[in-house]
């Protein structure tokens, strides 16, 4: 592995203060606070990319001499980072709460990208591929909040044929192989559970689908018509898969079943980009207003709203969300002008009901019974229980983390299981209850520490 470059604290731009500006405009029921994060002095352009829960934004802009360079926005200031080679292009990724960041490098005028990991203290570390793999086309996609970077690397001379891979400490871990039926995996997103999403894909015919992969295991997500294509693009910690089907149709995959996601007026086929644990998502697609490129979409309970842009401006490009509901993106302040980064808070307003379903969802919950920190070896005792106004008989999974026990249950109530661990580490612990008509709910995790 290439050894790490520090930068000390001087080498990098002292942090600035941003000049914000901020708007509050409609969004169906609800209020919307727009911030405009603002650029560098003597810069015309700035964009944001990923947002993590402290509201700490990294993203892009250009300085007085038009090069363009990645910052980090932290309060009311700004750091920018310089680009790792000076002939290179750093564009950000990811950034969790612990402000570890994921960048790829794009060499100038050439097909050469390198992704790395920048840590807070700023030293930087080129990724490795998987052992073979192409040295020069590495691609960092997802990180979670325990630094577990997912990401792509293609095989040696050219080949179309690319690997997942898994990444920690700036080093590989391991290959994520390929899905039964296909020879590409290019995942796209890692939850805190180790749930990769991506795309796997065909070198033979070029069919693509969604695919799910935790704990060696891949799932073929599937699509909204059998044998159509689909991808998905971001999970959260609860599961929910946000992604595209049939031609670029927005979806998400909620306990594995496949829903459509409306479309807005204002926007065409928008496509998901991010969702947070509460299953806001965001995305975005080409406008339908003339004169303008694009548009975004945001979506809460399953119901889809334009997401709006500056006051007198139109276009939008949302590209991350946080757990606090904060979105950030890019647009203009004024029509036809330069890109700036935008900061977009849904704030009030009384969220519409569901659309109805005519059956009433199981309500999930678990709790540890005994202590959730236990050594290789020892067994942890949970308590699943739901309530349910109709339609039972009910089944139910208690999902380990390595492996899953089902049953049946004629009355709601409680079951009580233990579940033993041979293996070092984190596992999350999920109960998923499902009615007889299908609707089903699912408990928040609680996570089992095995030393």
């Amino acid at each position: 592995m290439p050894s790490p470059v520090r930068l000390s604290l001087d080498e990098l731009d002292q942090p600035s203060a941003a000049v914000q500006a901020a708007a509050t405009v409609a969004m169906g029921p609800y209020t919307v606070t727009i911030t405009d994060l603002g650029v560098p002095t003597g810069g015309t352009y700035s964009s944001a990319y990923a947002i993590n829960n402290l509201g700490q934004v990294a993203g892009m802009s250009s300085n007085a001499a038009g090069a363009l360079a990645p910052l980090l926005w932290t309060g009311g200031s700004f750091v920018t980072i310089p680009n790792f080679d000076p002939s290179g292009l750093l564009i950000p990724v990811r950034i969790n709460d612990g402000g570890d960041m994921i960048l790829n490098e794009s060499i100038g005028g050439t097909s050469i990208n390198y992704a790395i990991w920048r840590q807070p203290n700023g030293t930087f570390n080129r990724l490795p591929p998987f052992p073979g793999g192409d040295v020069l086309r590495v691609y960092a996609r997802g990180m979670n909040a325990g630094g577990s970077i997912a990401g792509m690397v293609r095989e040696p001379n050219l080949a179309m044929t690319t690997h997942g891979v898994l990444w920690q400490n700036g080093a590989f871990v391991q290959d994520l192989g390929a899905m039964a039926g296909f020879q590409s995996t290019n995942p796209q997103d890692i939850n805190d559970l180790g749930q990769v999403v991506g795309i796997s894909t065909s070198t033979t015919n070029f069919n693509s689908t969604a695919f799910s992969w935790q704990n060696g295991s891949f799932t073929n997500l599937g699509a909204l018509v059998a044998g159509a294509a689909s991808s998905a693009t971001a999970v959260n910690n609860t599961g929910t898969v946000v992604g595209t089907s049939n031609g670029g149709f927005p979806v998400r995959w909620v306990n594995g079943a496949i829903q459509s996601l409306p479309v807005p007026a204002g926007v065409i086929q928008p496509q998901p980009v991010d969702v947070n644990d509460a299953g806001d998502i965001i995305g975005w697609g080409t406008s339908s207003a003339a004169g303008v490129l694009y548009a975004s979409a945001f979506w809460r309970n399953g119901v889809g709203y334009l997401l709006p842009a500056w006051p007198g401006a139109t276009q939008t490009m949302a590209r991350s969300i946080n757990n606090n509901g904060e979105i950030v993106g890019e647009g203009p302040l004024v029509p036809g002008g330069p890109m700036h980064a935008l900061l977009w808070k849904v704030t009030t307003g009384s969220p519409p009901p569901p659309p109805p379903v005519g059956n009433t969802a199981p309500n999930a919950t678990l709790v540890a019974t005994t202590s959730t920190r236990i050594r290789a070896g020892g067994k942890v005792t949970m308590r699943g229980s739901f309530t349910d106004p109709d339609n039972g008989p009910w089944s139910y999974q208690f999902v380990w983390g390595n492996g899953t026990t089902s049953g049946t249950r004629t009355t709601a109530g409680s079951v009580t299981l233990s579940h033993k661990y041979a293996a070092r580490g984190s596992y999350g612990v999920k109960f998923i209850v499902t009615d007889a008509k299908g609707a089903a709910d699912t408990s928040s995790v609680v996570t089992v520490t095995v030393r």
